[in-house]
């Protein structure tokens, strides 16, 4: 599994977490911040060599199910630099390289962050 580093931002508590995705170590991290409703996968400045990125979510930390991009409702899938807003909110998000492409090395960010209600 990929490790991700954890980096605090601005008051509305929101939580980036920043992996680099290999050929060789295709799978990040979980993470588990139930708090945090909002959340946005971004993928910039790779290699892809083909690979296929998609951001995965499970409530029981071993099955995983591919989570649904907010603009047009279809499965998050990337083979090239961009972003995607999620729907869902599962116990555990990830993302994954579901199709690990050649050489492949793929920084992804993905932002967490508290929807708070006034």
């Amino acid at each position: 599994m990929a490790a991700f580093t954890v980096t605090h931002v601005n008051d509305f508590e929101g939580k980036l977490f920043t992996y680099t995705l290999t050929t060789a170590d295709p799978n990040g991290d979980k993470f588990e911040y139930l708090q945090h409703t909002d959340v946005c996968m971004q993928a910039a400045g790779g290699t892809w060599g083909g690979a296929t990125l998609k951001l995965q979510g499970s409530n029981d930390g071993s099955t995983w199910f591919v989570m649904n991009n907010a603009a047009g409702g279809t499965a998050i899938s990337l083979t090239a630099d961009g972003a995607a807003q999620a729907i869902e909110r599962p116990r555990y998000i990830r993302p994954a390289l579901t199709t690990v492409g050649v050489g492949a090395s793929v920084p992804v960010l993905v932002m967490a962050r508290k929807n708070y209600v006034k």
